[in-house]
């Protein structure tokens, strides 16, 4: 886990709600026309010369793109902070994460400001600041940290798989707490995600207590996270995901400056001296670019949400964790048995299927709602267009 965690949970939550905006744009955009057929493949390419056809495939191209370049960001930034770690033996997650949401908020602040790419959605209200955005900062900080900390201890492959735990945990906790009633299709979707963290972590042959712990609880402050942003966040402060990096970056990099500072600046100094002239270079270049790909994560969820659907993100992100594990399991060789291997695919499997029943779910709530308003709009006119009634003659009767 890198800067991505600041983003990625709450462009899933507001993923749904861009999309509305984005069809509800195009009714009021052009006129429709025809298709035609496209002139030849290489038009898609060329602006203003393609026909209807050709810009439908050029959407489908633009959306596998953006797909692919955040799934690839998504794999990448997690494979790269555990070579850090392991092979570069910086062991310092604090710092690490400092300098990637320092690097986030500088690319945020060029994207709207130098660039201007995209426009400032402006927070004036100090008390929104303080009662909206730092509360969710604060929890995404402390699942990147968390996430971060347990990436020194275990695997890849068994991290990626205890945090797949977060959408059960999700569901509990809203329902504790929360008083939120969950269909009970939701409820059965979450057992293999269970059962399958629960096989992975009996039979793991690198099981690290701390590392599981960190996993466990950034699993949990995941799920805060993507609570509170919907309660205080979602149809109150309508972020997009760079102009949330903007808010939310400053607060994390106060929160973990000074933890940061106290507990590894005599660590990392001593790191340094065991790698004198060159040999720290890189080192530092790969904990730069691990930045700068934590940055164009975030960015990239613009562009995924805009062009995919809800549904396609959640199925590249269990796709991601299953890669992430065989890659992880490829480049740094930590054991894994048949047991390990069978939890980890039930696991992946099972937050297939509770993304796929949250998506189902919701469409059928939509879907009777407007039936409902339909049922009601329809028995409003059939009382306005019917005849009036014998007592209704007598009452407007004239007296004379």
């Amino acid at each position: 886990m890198a800067a991505n965690g600041i983003i990625s949970e709450t462009a899933s939550l507001l993923a749904p709600h861009n999309q509305e905006k984005l069809k509800s744009s195009n009714k009021h955009g052009s006129p429709s026309r025809k298709p035609s057929p496209p002139s030849s493949f290489l038009s898609i390419f060329q602006p203003g010369k393609e026909g209807a056809h050709d810009i439908e495939v050029r959407g489908q191209v633009a959306a596998a793109a953006a797909i692919l370049q955040w799934w690839t960001l998504n794999v990448l930034i997690v494979l790269l902070n555990k070579y850090i770690f392991q092979v570069y033996e910086f062991t310092f997650p604090l710092t690490l994460t400092t300098i990637h949401f320092s690097l986030s908020w500088l690319g945020a602040y060029l994207y709207i400001h130098v660039f201007k790419l995209t426009p400032l959605i402006v927070v004036a209200s100090w008390q929104d600041r303080v009662a909206r955005v730092l509360p969710v900062s604060a929890l995404s900080m402390a699942n990147i940290v968390l996430g971060n900390v347990a990436l020194r201890y275990i695997p890849v492959s068994f991290m990626q798989t205890v945090k797949s735990f977060t959408p059960a945990v999700g569901v509990i906790l809203e329902t504790l707490f929360f008083a939120r009633d969950y269909d009970v299709r939701i409820w059965a979707s979450l057992l293999p995600i269970v059962a399958g963290v629960a096989l992975t972590t009996v039979t793991e042959l690198s099981f690290v207590l701390t590392g599981f712990i960190c996993a466990l609880a950034a699993c949990f402050a995941n799920a805060l996270q993507m609570i509170m942003t919907e309660l205080l966040m979602k149809g109150k402060l309508e972020l997009d995901s760079i102009n949330t990096l903007y808010y939310f970056a400053p607060y994390s990099v106060g929160l973990l400056f000074l933890p940061a500072l106290y507990l590894e600046w005599g660590p990392i100094v001593a790191w340094r001296a065991d790698r004198p002239g060159w040999e720290a270079a890189t080192p530092c270049v790969a904990i730069f670019v691990s930045g700068v790909i934590a940055f164009g994560l975030n960015l990239s969820v613009i562009y995924a949400v805009k062009a995919t659907s809800a549904v396609t993100i959640n199925v590249a992100g269990n796709l991601k964790v299953a890669v992430s594990i065989l890659v992880s399991w490829i480049l740094f060789q930590n054991p894994m048995t048949g047991l390990n291997v069978l939890g980890c695919a039930i696991t992946v499997a099972g937050c297939t299927v509770y993304g796929y029943m949250t998506h189902l779910i919701t469409l059928q709530t939509k879907k009777r709602s407007l039936d409902e308003a339909v049922r009601i709009q329809n028995l409003e006119l059939a009382q306005a267009e019917a005849p009036p009634s014998d007592s209704t003659r007598l009452e407007r009767k004239p007296t004379h």
